[in-house]
């Protein structure tokens, strides 16, 4: 439970337990917030309203504070932050006035620090988005993002007409690309995105000629025995190389899916040529995938009869209270369940036929089943599953060559098979952000094959890398220093072009890196190395098995830069980075 009061912080993260018996005379501590106030103006000095401003804590905080505020200018361009957590906050302005400057404040409990934000002045881009026919394309995104990192906005929209106008935007080389929701209108003559150049108090104009989109795909969904489905949702995604192509039409936010008619018939319209996958669910649990479907044809799509799957989760020494399941497929679907004090015994029902993942957690323990295999119609019973205790992790933080420890990098342990690592935005406990020695503690933490995920917090040295570990089953683990390479080029800032392709591993974060192929017009075409070699070391520091945590900042360096490559069979090439095209 949380308690909230005006203009102070939370203390704590209070648990009550509630029984027979009401829960009474309960006390919640609250300390002083600071405030950060101010007001923003043009680089003319004339006040910016609606301006948001938003503070984030960059500094450890309080277990149960809150590390994020958030408002919105006056008419005189004022604003106020109150109840902030004491310590240092990354201050960002969102405004179509012009260019916030990046800024950083430190503040004490209860004192107030009185910002004047000045806003430098940027350039507009402006336009249209039309099809091969001339026909306005309405509310399509355009996504802007700039040469060398920063200056991105990703949520301005065409109007009906098809016309946008970007302003704010800091003075640079941009590359736009048109979206309709997870979907990109290609630019026949410019599949990477157009390139246009910003000026500071300049307008760019740009007209954007995408794909025609006025194909359609029809169809047919019906049930297990044949007969019409009348309220089935249907929705498509392209097949593109390297996209899931099903779970794009499962979970895009693009365009709304169609509903089947009552005789189980649909249309969908507004399709750029190309194969697709067509995504049929229905109400109540089901559902059917066809791929390869091509623009202009005839689809069927049968909804077999679902399933269910029953068991019960376990910890050893512990009495199950709370029980969250995931259940995933490799298809992109997945479908996420609590329990509560069911003595850990669960039951998902409405599950469609197919191979699943399930995983579960509790406050104590983590585990997951693999290769669950679901007929149409099944009723599968005795999925039972054994948790591993969850564990605090501490360790220390460390440069590899110099052991100089690293502080305030926020720490994380994930599965080794995520493909994406979400962190909070909000505050972070101070255990997990590393002191001023680099220590750290990760309480909840899996154990068995995952991967520590460091992630810095200062607005100048943004920065992250992923270290594979295994843990044992242990409640306490220490993993000593954890040595990482040291930035060579900060995210968002271009690095030079080496040249060679790596191909995939089935563990990659446990592989050894393989080069699949090398550019023939890249820097490393005359190097002598060749496809199927496997890079051990990268100027003199191994990276391979778990050490493959270095190859990826070892390899992103500025343009010049001169890289030995030595791989397996002995050979050591000398590479120059050259810069990006």
């Amino acid at each position: 439970m949380r308690a909230g009061c005006a203009n102070h912080q939370p203390v704590g993260d209070p648990r009550v337990t509630v029984g027979a018996a009401d829960v009474i005379d309960q006390v919640w501590n609250v300390t002083a917030g600071a405030t950060i106030s101010g007001h923003v103006v043009t680089a003319a000095g004339k006040p910016v309203a609606r301006a948001r401003i938003d503070a984030e804590a960059m500094t450890p905080i309080p277990r149960g504070g809150i590390g994020a505020r958030d408002t919105i200018t006056g008419p005189d361009g004022a604003f106020a932050l109150r109840g902030v957590a004491a310590g240092r906050h990354r201050i960002s302005v969102d405004s179509e006035r012009g260019v916030a400057p990046k800024l950083e404040v430190e503040v004490a409990a209860g004192a107030t620090r009185d910002e004047t934000i000045t806003l430098a002045e940027g350039g507009t881009l402006r336009g249209i988005v039309v099809d091969a026919r001339g026909t306005p394309q309405s509310r399509v995104e355009l996504r802007a993002r700039r040469k060398g990192g920063g200056g991105s906005r990703l949520d301005w929209f065409t109007t009906d007409d098809g016309r946008f106008e970007i302003t704010g935007l800091a003075a640079g080389d941009y590359r736009v690309t048109a979206w309709r929701g997870e979907v990109e209108l290609r630019v026949p003559t410019a599949p990477d995105g157009t390139r246009v150049a910003v000026a500071v108090g300049a307008v760019a104009e740009l007209r954007l000629v995408v794909e025609d989109r006025t194909g359609s795909i029809r169809g047919t969904v019906v049930d297990a025995v044949g007969q019409p489905i009348g309220d089935a949702y249907v929705s498509a995604a392209v097949e593109d190389e390297g996209v899931a192509a099903a779970a794009v039409a499962r979970w895009s936010a693009s365009d709304r899916p169609r509903v089947t008619a009552a005789d189980g018939t649909f249309v969908i319209d507004r399709l750029a040529p190309g194969s697709y996958t067509v995504l049929a669910a229905r109400k109540g649990g089901g559902e059917a995938v066809a791929e390869h479907v091509a623009v202009g044809s005839t689809t069927k799509l049968q909804i077999r009869a679902t399933g269910s799957i029953e068991g019960t989760v376990r910890l050893a020494g512990a009495v199950i209270d709370e029980l969250a399941l995931t259940l995933t497929s490799e298809a992109g679907y997945r479908r996420g369940e609590a329990f509560y004090r069911t003595g850990g015994r669960y039951t998902l029902t409405d599950v469609a036929p197919g191979t699943y993942k399930l995983r579960a957690t509790t406050p104590g323990g983590a585990g997951e089943l693999a290769a669950i295999t679901i007929a149409a119609g099944e009723h599968k019973t005795g999925v039972d599953l054994t948790l591993e205790p969850l564990a605090t992790v501490t360790g220390t933080l460390v440069y590899l060559k110099t052991r100089e420890p690293i502080r305030g990098i926020a720490m994380f342990v994930f599965a080794r098979d995520a493909t994406a690592f979400t962190t909070p935005d909000g505050p972070l406990e101070s255990p997990n952000v590393t002191d001023a020695t680099g220590r750290f503690t990760i309480r909840g933490a899996r154990t068995g094959t995952v991967v520590l995920f460091a992630r810095s917090r200062g607005a100048d040295a943004s920065w992250s890398v992923v270290v594979p570990r295994t843990l044992p089953a242990r409640s306490e683990i220490e993993v000593g220093p954890v040595p990482v390479v040291r930035p060579r080029v900060p995210e968002g800032e271009p690095a030079g072009r080496l040249g060679i392709t790596f191909g995939p591993e089935r563990d990659p974060w446990f592989a050894n890196p393989e080069i699949a192929a090398i550019d023939p017009a890249g820097p490393a075409a005359e190097s002598g190395l060749r496809a199927g070699d496997v890079v051990v070391a990268v100027d003199g520091i191994y990276v391979s098995g778990e050490a493959i945590a270095h190859l990826a900042p070892l390899l992103r360096a500025p343009p010049g830069t001169k890289l030995r490559l030595a791989v397996r069979r002995g050979v050591t090439a000398e590479i120059t980075l050259e810069s990006p095209r």
